[in-house]
């Protein structure tokens, strides 16, 4: 089953950012929920307290005839695996090119929020570790704006911007805002046998790492069917299938000349190789998993021989919920692995080729501290100003994020860069206490999750606590004037020595003054006669407790 409970959600300004909702991740990302509370988006005030919801199930949306497209896919799979079954894996990881596209209304808000992408590319690599598949956001993401593929991109309309927009030699996921029908949560589409579009469409609120639709619909990329094929019109109803089941082919007719029809498969698999989803290792499944309470099956079902149907609950291209350890079986993994190799094998003009040539960038992100203001630190300013930051080597781009609370659910901005910088574009409330976070990654490292929450007071002067009996320090003014004096105001509660220095960004020290005394009381005192070409600076002091560290403007 493929579904999600969202907890809370919020409005907020969109000044420089996608719509603005509050997530917090699953730890136990294959914890998956039965019930999919749909958001509903009332006031700012939901941002503090519980999300009001409309419960509903949800289901997977690829159609029959995509279905019988695959089903073709699967039968060539399944006959070169019993030629050559230990061809397809080379012990060396295959790294599969993602295009994400956001996709957003004709006035471009409402897409979905890069930072759960993020985290949902990281749930499906961690799911498809074990069969050397990996994902990458190959050139980053894509957005682009169209209402029509927004609500409904299984329209005629719709269909045609994703075809138009998709990239060819890429995996191309689709994330919209609705899918076009009801209670659908994602689907794959292979519009055969041309493949104009070959895309997986994926619900907003299913854009998160632990509702595993998108581990689901890869699967029907990479050609597997539902355990219970032949059954997603209905589920199984002993009012209308009988017990014993009676209906010898299942209710759901194929496209396919020249039967029609997709046999039902018997309990005891005799017959899997031409039946269900022709796999040998998934039981028989009438799509017993819909609307079950639990992640045991107990339903009485029997096939027609009589036989009681005991279906694998927790198989990903299911429908049970409430599961802890979603899998694909080891037949379901040879087919998904061969199929990768078919598909990276085709001519480019192909539209089913993925080319995996390419390896991304692998080194993990890394740590992010501050650097600017530092921890508990002051702004130095309220307008304009900058956040630095340093992280790994391996980060290419951040997400940042700051708020005036530390849960960041009052009006958290958000701000995206490929530098370790960003310049708020809002005025800071004086004398105030702000909270901000940073996101790195690179186009496979998407896992870091945010880093630890910084803090820092808005203003110009701030109380020092990081060396004892400095009270409190000011530069006169900030921003300096170029070529004009460096003044410092301080405030001491005891008589100390400090050591100035002052640095430039890339860490060259600029001038030093030793062992300055400071008397108990305030005293301003120069730094430099003249100040240094235009930039940002750091000053420094050091005490015997501690470093207090001043950011000064030369403009």
């Amino acid at each position: 089953m493929i579904s999600v409970k969202v907890r809370s959600c919020r409005l907020s300004d969109e000044p420089k950012f996608l719509n603005d909702v509050i997530f917090v991740r699953n730890p136990n990302r294959n914890m998956r929920q039965s019930i999919l509370l749909l958001l509903v988006l009332s006031s700012l005030a939901l941002a503090i307290s519980p999300l009001s919801a409309q419960e509903t199930r949800g289901f997977c949306g690829t159609s029959r005839a995509t279905l019988d497209g695959i089903t073709d896919h699967l039968t060539e799979r399944l006959a070169e695996l019993a030629k050559q079954p230990a061809t397809q894996r080379s012990g060396a990881v295959t790294y599969v090119p993602i295009k994400f596209h956001i996709v957003n209304k004709n006035d471009g808000t409402g897409g979905v929020e890069v930072y759960r992408v993020l985290d949902m590319l990281c749930g499906l690599n961690e799911f498809y570790a074990d069969m050397d598949i990996q994902f990458y956001m190959k050139g980053g993401l894509n957005s682009f704006n169209s209402s029509v593929a927004y609500d409904d991109p299984r329209s005629n309309a719709g269909q045609q911007v994703l075809a138009a927009k998709r990239f060819k030699a890429y995996m191309n996921i689709f994330l919209t805002n609705q899918t076009g029908e009801a209670n659908v949560l994602g689907y794959y589409t292979n519009d055969s046998p041309n493949y104009s579009i070959d895309a997986i469409v994926i619900r907003r609120d299913q854009v998160l790492s632990n509702a595993e639709t998108i581990e689901h619909e890869a699967g029907h990329y990479f050609s597997l069917l539902h355990p219970f094929n032949g059954w997603e019109c209905e589920e199984w109803d002993a009012s209308i299938h009988g017990n014993p089941n009676t209906f010898t082919t299942a209710p759901c007719n194929s496209l396919k000349a020249p039967n029609n029809s997709v046999l039902s498969e018997f309990a005891d698999g005799s017959n899997s190789s031409n039946a269900g989803d022709f796999l040998a290792d998934t039981p028989a499944d009438y799509n017993l998993g819909l609307g079950w309470p639990t992640c045991s099956y107990s339903g009485g079902c029997k096939d027609s021989k009589g036989v009681l149907l005991n279906p694998d609950e927790e198989n990903i291209m299911g429908y049970f919920s409430f599961c802890t350890n979603y899998h694909f079986s080891d037949q379901q993994k040879n087919v998904a692995i061969a199929e990768m190799n078919v598909r990276r094998n085709l001519p480019s003009n192909n539209n089913r080729y993925i080319n995996t040539n390419s390896t991304p960038e692998l080194a993990e992100p890394g740590p992010v501290s501050a650097v600017f203001p530092e921890q508990d630190g002051f702004s130095n300013g309220i307008s304009n100003v900058k956040l630095e930051w340093a992280a790994g080597p391996g980060a290419e781009s951040y997400i940042i994020r700051i708020d005036r609370i530390s849960s960041f659910g009052f009006q958290p901005v958000y701000y995206y860069t490929t530098d370790p910088e960003v310049t708020l574009d809002f005025v800071l409330a004086d004398g105030k206490n702000y909270f901000w976070q940073v996101w790195a990654y690179n186009e496979y490292n998407t896992c870091a999750n945010w880093s630890s929450t910084f803090k820092f007071t808005s203003g110009m002067s701030s109380a020092v606590q990081d060396v004892e009996g400095l009270s409190a320090v000011k530069v006169l003014p900030n921003p300096v004037a170029l070529n004009q004096p460096i003044d410092v105001q301080i405030i001491a509660d005891r008589d100390l020595r400090l050591d100035l220095e002052l640095y430039d960004l890339s860490g060259r020290l600029i001038s030093t003054q030793r062992q300055v005394s400071i008397t108990d009381g305030s005293q301003v005192l120069r730094v430099m006669n003249e100040s240094p070409m235009t930039g940002v600076y750091l000053l420094r002091m050091k005490g015997e407790t501690g470093v207090h560290t001043e950011r000064i403007v030369i403009q």
